[in-house]
């Protein structure tokens, strides 16, 4: 069983198709742009690339799992 099919139309799936600019999922409660984000942010956000490095090691971890 992969990833997506734990919960079935679930926060995992919505991550999922986040990862990979999907929009197969149901509406979801919350929608989070860059935007929208308030308060402090980490430290490591701060860095150039971090924030797109640590999304490429996700992609490449569901590729992994999703057999894609």
């Amino acid at each position: 069983m992969n990833l997506a099919e734990v919960h079935d139309g679930g926060d995992l799936k919505n991550m999922i198709d986040c990862a990979f600019n999907g929009n197969s999922h149901n509406e979801t409660k919350y929608k989070l742009a860059k935007e929208s984000l308030k308060g402090q942010f980490p430290i490591a956000f701060q860095i150039k690339g971090y924030t797109e490095a640590r999304m490429n090691e996700l992609k490449q971890m569901l590729e992994l799992d999703l057999n894609i």
